[in-house]
């Protein structure tokens, strides 16, 4: 990894002539950069000949403030086999990584109305949008129950405590009115959450959580 930055301490103010304004610039020095990249596993590459790349490099450019240039790598911790423990903590830190998780599921619901006009979406009662945590012009996918396709779009608010669930614009080639479709949407995390999860009965009226 290479990073880039401006040497030396508080804010600097140059002229910027490709831009023709005054730009501000945040500087850094190296030894507290080197300090909190170490903290994050991060060591300096040095350069194995004078030819190749790495350890700190300084130069001057056309904005007359010195940058300087680092070259890093991950350092990774190879667990022991004779040690347990270690392997256990190398689990756990992959545990900390983000991960795209389910956020929000409206199982088994049923396509009231399907409309070629308009965007392409898939309009719900407000209600049940509300119980699920589902945002207006959230991204979903769509699992078809009937036919077996799986699609994304976005959902749309209708009207609160209506039962409506109508696919829009060219999803409506994919679910059309009578069929029973799942719909969730995910996020990404860094730590397992529950998903919230709704079930309806067949007049697509709010029943639980799962």
């Amino acid at each position: 990894m290479q990073l880039m930055f401006k040497v030396g301490q508080g804010i600097s103010t140059v002229f910027d002539k490709d831009y023709g304004t005054e730009r501000a610039f945040r500087l850094y020095r190296e030894k507290d950069l080197l300090n909190t990249l170490e903290t994050l596993g991060l060591s300096l590459i040095e350069p194995e000949s004078p030819q190749d790349l790495g350890g700190l490099l300084y130069f001057t450019d056309t904005k007359a403030s010195d940058h300087c240039v680092f070259f890093v790598r991950k350092v990774w911790t190879i667990p022991s086999l004779k040690d347990p423990s270690s392997v256990v903590n190398m689990v756990g830190e992959q545990r900390t990584g983000t991960r795209l998780l389910l956020k929000s599921k409206i199982g088994a619901i049923r396509i009231t109305d399907d409309r070629l006009e308009g965007m392409d979406c898939i309009v719900i009662d407000a209600y049940l949008m509300e119980k699920a945590d589902l945002w207006n012009c959230e991204k979903v996918l769509v699992s078809d129950l009937t036919n077996g396709y799986h699609y994304e779009t976005c959902v749309v608010e209708g009207e609160r405590l209506s039962g409506v669930c109508e696919t829009r614009g060219t999803t409506t080639r994919l679910s059309t009115a009578g069929n029973l479709v799942e719909i969730m949407s995910f996020n990404i995390i860094n730590e397992p959450v529950a998903p919230r999860i709704i079930s309806v009965d067949e007049h697509n009226r709010f029943l639980e959580y799962l």
